[in-house]
């Protein structure tokens, strides 16, 4: 399978055919400080700038510019750490059947383990992407594999 052959016409919600199998549980669970709310900078394995994660109005992960990615926040359940967005906690971090990178209700919600990659339990693979052009955000390690660290919000650091 590679997931640039399959199409992302609709919403995120619509390409799960069936939600992920209960997550695996997720060991290593953080091992840098996370800030309550922050966004998750991109950077290519050479250390280059890739952008940050954001997301389009269907739901997909793509990369964004700079200052402009989604506000996260870490949400623990059970021995599993998920990461939903900060002001929608209906909507949790997962993956599509295709290896796509979205968000989704917690019926679908995929356990995250996050360090200096981010991997998502259900298919064990890392965060990625297949080229700035296409935008696209991946758990597929076939893919260029992305490093991420957090960013604080910078709201919450104000107040």
């Amino acid at each position: 399978m590679d997931p640039r052959n399959e199409s992302t016409r609709s919403d995120f919600t619509a390409a799960q055919t069936a939600p992920p199998e209960s997550p695996r549980a997720s060991s290593g669970v953080k091992s840098q400080t996370i800030p309550a709310r922050f966004r998750l900078s991109l950077q290519a394995p050479n250390g280059a700038d890739v952008g940050e994660l954001g997301v389009n109005s269907s739901g997909w992960c793509i990369i964004v510019p700079r200052g402009q990615g989604t506000i996260l926040s870490m949400y623990l359940y059970g021995n599993n750490w998920y990461i939903r967005k900060a002001d929608d906690s209906s909507s949790y971090l997962s993956v599509s059947n295709n290896a796509y990178a979205g968000f989704y209700g917690w019926l679908g919600a995929s356990a995250m383990t996050l360090t200096d990659k981010l991997r998502c339990a259900h298919n064990n693979q890392n965060l990625s992407f297949y080229s700035t052009d296409n935008g696209y955000l991946y758990f597929w390690d076939q893919y260029t594999v992305l490093t991420v660290s957090t960013i604080a919000d910078p709201a919450v650091r104000a107040a």
